[in-house]
């Protein structure tokens, strides 16, 4: 990541001024102070801080961290609002989507918030879409680009769940296995990945999507030990339930398959009743949840899990267990 310079005010013993401080960080998060420079000053002013007091002066959340980063499955949602808050905080984005038909219309919404950005197919399941990053100079790699299934284990093709975990597990290993050299070249980086509350706190009849979620608990977790010699980050971001539309698409998805005359055909009221609980207590907005990978992207040590709403956190499992 490029650290970028920041300005600073200080009093002196006898005046105030005003001097520029270039700045860097090394890669135990410490200050290197580089270029100290007095824009104006009275002349009793003049050499009353030196470098090291004018770094202790500044704060650690005023300093910028210019970070390039590739985020998947941009096309709506939380993926779109995380790439809308980087762009407009000053970061370079590259915002990739599954199909090539959503390229303009994501470039077009972008373009309201910055510029220094790439619009570009990825389908995290194909090969020649994922040897892309080769060109690409990335600092942090948001693995976000998901898809889901549902219905009652006891009756689904193992074959669909296989697909989840294609995209959302298998995908998102092969796609952090090729931004990691890069990484390790540069002494550092981070992984974020997108996980779920369904990861921790499964719901009935969504277990082949939770499944994936969990499973990807296991490799953040496992990743962020084997990944510390090299300076890289792995962070989870665990979003609640959130009203984008990818719940309602998938929760539908057992409709298509579930025989009426299957094993829950006397039971029909009992699988549509978990389904609206689950529908029912999502927010309408992302911003919560968007705010906490840009905590995860920007932080200088940041957490290994960031969730959002708080209120799910806090009272669900309380509910799940008691309720």
């Amino acid at each position: 990541m490029k650290r970028g310079p920041v300005v600073i005010r200080a009093r002196g013993d006898e005046g105030n001024f005003n001097s520029a401080l270039s700045i860097r960080l090394d890669r135990n998060g410490k200050i290197e102070a580089q270029n100290f420079i007095a824009l104006h000053s009275t002349p009793s002013a003049v050499g009353q801080i030196s470098l090291l007091q004018a770094a202790e002066i500044v704060a650690p959340e005023a300093i910028g961290i210019i970070a390039r980063i590739l985020i998947t499955g941009c096309r709506g949602g939380i993926g779109l609002d995380v790439a809308c808050r980087l762009l407009k905080r000053g970061h370079s984005v590259y915002a990739t989507v599954h199909r090539e038909t959503s390229v303009d219309e994501l470039r077009s919404v972008l373009t309201s918030f910055g510029e220094n950005f790439v619009v570009d197919k990825l389908d995290v399941t194909e090969a020649n879409d994922v040897n892309k990053v080769d060109d690409w100079d990335i600092d942090v790699l948001i693995n976000n680009a998901a898809i889901g299934d549902s219905g009652p284990l006891a009756e689904i093709d193992p074959q669909r769940i296989s697909a989840v975990f294609e995209t959302n597990v298998f995908s998102a290993l092969r796609l952090t296995q090729k931004v990691l050299p890069q990484m390790i070249a540069k002494g550092g980086g981070r992984i974020v990945f997108m996980g779920s509350m369904a990861g921790l706190i499964p719901m009935p009849f969504y277990a082949p999507y939770a499944m994936t979620k969990s499973t990807l608990e296991c490799v953040a977790s496992s990743l962020r030990t084997e990944l510390k010699p090299f300076g890289i980050k792995v962070i989870t971001i665990n979003p609640g339930g959130y009203n984008t539309g990818f719940n309602q698409k998938n929760l539908a998805k057992k409709y298509e398959w579930m025989d009426v005359n299957g094993l829950y055909k006397d039971h029909m009221r009992y699988v549509r009743e978990s389904e609206e609980r689950l529908v029912k207590r999502e927010v309408q907005d992302t911003q919560s949840i968007a705010k906490q990978v840009v905590k995860a992207v920007e932080a200088r040590r940041p957490k290994r899990r960031y969730v959002a709403p708080k209120w799910e956190w806090i009272f669900l499992p309380l509910v799940r267990r008691f309720g």
